[in-house]
């Protein structure tokens, strides 16, 4: 999984759409830390498809 940044809002809604608490709004950024298990669940809460994963 990875966030481009060039299409990322910084909002943070992603964030809480984590169920393992994965995702952490750093300032202007988001933080995926490790331990993934690209449920996808992120991908719900991004308005603006910035979510990306590898099958993509």
């Amino acid at each position: 999984m990875r966030i481009e940044s060039a299409e990322c809002g910084k909002c943070g809604i992603c964030v809480d759409f984590c169920p393992e608490g994965l995702l952490e709004k750093q300032g202007f950024k988001i933080v995926i830390h490790d331990g993934c298990t690209n449920c996808k669940k992120c991908l719900e809460g991004c308005p603006l498809g910035a979510i990306k994963f590898d099958d993509e």
